[in-house]
């Protein structure tokens, strides 16, 4: 698979910066700037105080806007995700997807079973590692797909 990871920073839309506050207030200009990030084909990026806030904006979005039906997520955050997004990572963990000798199967998993119309990945400083070893697999195939992608960084 091609090394996407490379060129990221070019193709990321670094357009939202989630406020540190307890109420998530937004102007009208922020939801439809946000609005269209959630829309737009491509990688962008959000960055939240935490991933419980990050989360809820996601979740208030997507409920919002109605219009996937798949949704995928990468994360090792310990919290559950809701029953209608298909969490990647612990996918990726039960089949042992992280381990190189596994590399094949994990090429066949983004060519052929990576049907998602939406997907957005989790980051940290604690995770960063672990997420650029996936972030490749996953960028490449949600390009190809021409799909919006989120990255949630938080600093926890």
């Amino acid at each position: 698979m091609k090394n996407c990871i490379s060129n990221l920073d070019s193709k990321i839309n670094y357009s939202f910066w989630l406020a540190a506050n307890k109420k998530l207030r937004m102007s009208d200009q922020h939801i439809l700037e946000l609005q269209d990030l959630f829309l737009s084909r491509g990688v962008h990026h959000i960055a939240a105080p935490s991933f419980k806030e990050g989360r809820a904006l996601l979740y208030r979005f997507l409920n919002a806007l109605n219009c996937y039906n798949h949704i995928a997520c990468a994360t090792n955050d310990g919290r559950t995700l809701k029953k209608t997004i298909f969490d990647l990572q612990k996918h990726m963990k039960s089949q042992n997807f992280f381990d190189k000798k596994n590399s094949d199967k994990r090429d066949v998993f983004f060519a052929e079973e990576f049907k998602f119309d939406f997907l957005w990945i989790e980051q940290s400083q604690s995770n960063y590692l672990q997420c650029l070893i996936i972030e490749d697999a996953l960028v490449c195939r949600a390009m190809e797909q021409q799909l919006p992608i989120i990255i949630l960084q938080v600093n926890e």
